[in-house]
């Protein structure tokens, strides 16, 4: 299964983001999104590929992110929209839920951590 981190950081609007890394060892995904819209995908499952049910939420490399499920898989595709998209990784549907736990988790437990940044750009390849 791919690894999963997350880091909030604050842009240069000054909105709380959440930079999210999916990764193994040939690839790695790093989308950024609110706290609010990744917390939406608590709902993944019913957002069936197959009724083309997709919901956006985060952007990648200036690219809109789409998510879906077949309620065992996640699908994530990266591009101008849902039906033209450039990329796609999936992945199981528990590493979404545990994105979620994460986001959850991170904000109370960010500030004692350490892990609010104040910079203009998401953590990037590497990070």
């Amino acid at each position: 299964m791919p690894d999963l981190s997350i880091d909030m950081y604050v842009d240069e609007h000054g909105r709380d983001l959440v930079g999210a890394k999916f990764s193994n060892h040939t690839w790695e995904l790093n989308v950024r999104a609110t706290r609010s819209d990744l917390l939406g995908l608590a709902a993944i499952r019913a957002m069936d590929w197959g009724l083309r049910a997709m919901v956006h939420v985060g952007m990648c490399a200036g690219a809109d992110v789409f998510w879906s499920s077949d309620g065992r898989i996640a699908t994530i595709t990266v591009g101008h929209d849902d039906e033209t998209w450039d990329m796609a990784v999936s992945l199981p549907v528990e590493l979404v839920d545990d994105l979620v736990r994460q986001v959850q988790d991170s904000d109370s437990g960010a500030s004692e951590r350490g892990q609010r940044h104040d910079r203009a750009s998401p953590p990037g390849p590497g990070s």
